[in-house]
């Protein structure tokens, strides 16, 4: 599963990413951030295959060199995706809470000051961890290719609250503050709607029309976002609590005994996560949708012609 997973990870994200990359009409501030997650997690993937020659070749992690790659990759590498969904998060908040300021603001190049700034923010929590690991803590190879967290426990926690746990809460509950936000400006624009139809049938201002329909089509791309925001948003956090909630329990409490079948399902969970994005991001965006459609007769009919 994991290896089929990390395969599937590594296409689905690379491809869609590349999709965003190569077409201007696909490069907006907010489609920023869907980039950036894509592209980290094809990076995941890497700890994926890592995973697999671990546990089928455990001969090959002891080499140390190969240890610290897979250390580096799996504490630092696998925490900024979830740590995006924080930025997204924060994007509709920006967008729906404050519009006009969000409109004036807010461009692409701002959006990759800010993801650049997730990828140090969780370098500087992970990597000296790592590093300390490497230099002092690190297990003899016999043991297998893990981090030591229990010569840094202190470290080890703070990591997990930082890096894991806190995203989870933060989008919890930021979702539901959003969805409560989106329902109130639903009823807005219905109100405001319906008094402009009621004045349009008075005759007395035709041009409120005009200006309603403006109000709607903001409203209309402020939903479209909200909608994506959702349900990769929902993805997360189906995909990563049961994960984090065992290892943050684990992380402060001695686990002598685990359920494996509860593990199991936390471990898949985890896995799909990264492949369900691309996946999500495609079904609730009909501009890529097309795109990609035209893409896919271009490539079938070269195809047909050779």
């Amino acid at each position: 599963m994991t290896l089929t997973c990390s395969i599937l990870m590594a296409i689905l994200n690379s491809v869609l990413a590349a999709v965003f990359l190569s077409k201007p009409d696909l490069r907006s501030s907010f489609a920023s951030y869907l980039t950036a997650l894509l592209i980290f997690n094809a990076l995941v993937s890497i700890h994926g295959f890592l995973n697999v020659v671990k546990s089928r070749y455990p001969v090959y992690m002891r080499n140390q060199r190969l240890c610290d790659f897979r250390l580096y990759v799996s504490w630092v590498i696998t925490g900024i995706p979830l740590n995006l969904h924080i930025l997204i998060t924060i994007n509709r908040i920006w967008a729906i809470a404050f519009p006009v300021s969000y409109r004036n603001r807010h461009s692409p190049r701002l959006a990759w000051l800010l993801v650049a700034s997730v990828v140090v923010y969780v370098h500087v929590v992970c990597l000296p961890g790592v590093l300390l690991d490497v230099l002092y803590y690190r297990m003899p190879p016999e043991k297998g290719c893990s981090i030591n967290s229990l010569a840094m426990p202190r470290w080890n926690q703070m990591a997990m609250l930082l890096i894991y746990e806190f995203p989870i809460v933060f989008i919890g509950i930021s979702w539901i503050y959003l969805l409560a936000k989106q329902r109130r400006q639903r009823n807005t624009v219905a109100a405001i709607t319906m008094a402009t139809v009621a004045t349009n049938n008075d005759g007395s201002n035709p041009h409120e029309h005009a200006h309603s329909g403006k109000v709607r089509s903001k409203r209309r791309r402020f939903t479209r976002g909200f909608i994506v925001f959702s349900t990769l948003t929902l993805s997360a956090l189906l995909c990563w609590t049961p994960y984090e909630t065992y290892y943050v329990i684990w992380a402060f409490v001695d686990l002598n005994e685990t359920d494996r079948r509860f593990i199991m399902l936390c471990l898949g969970l985890y896995l799909i996560q990264p492949v369900l994005d691309p996946i999500l991001i495609v079904l609730t965006m009909p501009d890529l949708r097309w795109t990609i459609k035209g893409i896919l007769s271009k490539l079938t009919s070269v195809f047909t012609r050779t």
